[in-house]
């Protein structure tokens, strides 16, 4: 019974997070040339942001042109490039995150991991043991 009422607050929690719709104005969704063949996935743009790995508490959106949205922040505007090894560097806040694909996984959706970041400043992280995960939201997004 405990471990039920974990999964509905699990549930409950992703929802809120993830149903917050976005507020700033629309961006025409990132083109496959632009993103890669990888991180294409039939043109869903949105993927859910799980800062502490379990948990959905957001999510960013790669948009033409390098424009990110992303729910993270109050303007929810960031940008992003693609790397030189296939991953994301996705901008917002004061950081710099660099997204790596994860292997496909046959029971879920794609997912990547923060693999690195980076302070926009150049100062020190102060979070090092965090191990941030996306998961691309499924649900029909752009």
């Amino acid at each position: 019974q405990q471990q039920q009422q974990q999964q509905k607050k699990h549930q409950a929690s992703s929802s809120r997070s993830s149903a917050r719709q976005p507020s700033s104005p629309e961006v025409p969704p990132a083109e496959e040339h632009e993103l890669g063949e990888a991180w294409h996935f039939g043109g869903l743009r949105r993927w859910l942001w799980l800062h502490d790995g379990s948990r959905v508490n957001g999510w960013v959106e790669f948009g033409r042109d390098g424009v990110l949205r992303t729910s993270l922040t109050r303007d929810e505007r960031g940008s992003w490039k693609r790397g030189d090894d296939g991953e994301i560097v996705a901008t917002f806040g004061k950081c710099h995150h660099v997204l790596e694909l994860l292997p496909a996984a046959e029971d879920g959706p794609p997912s990547f991991v923060v693999s690195r970041r980076a302070m926009r400043d150049g100062s020190a992280i102060t979070k090092k043991n965090v191990r941030t995960l996306g998961r691309l939201d499924t649900r029909g997004n752009s």
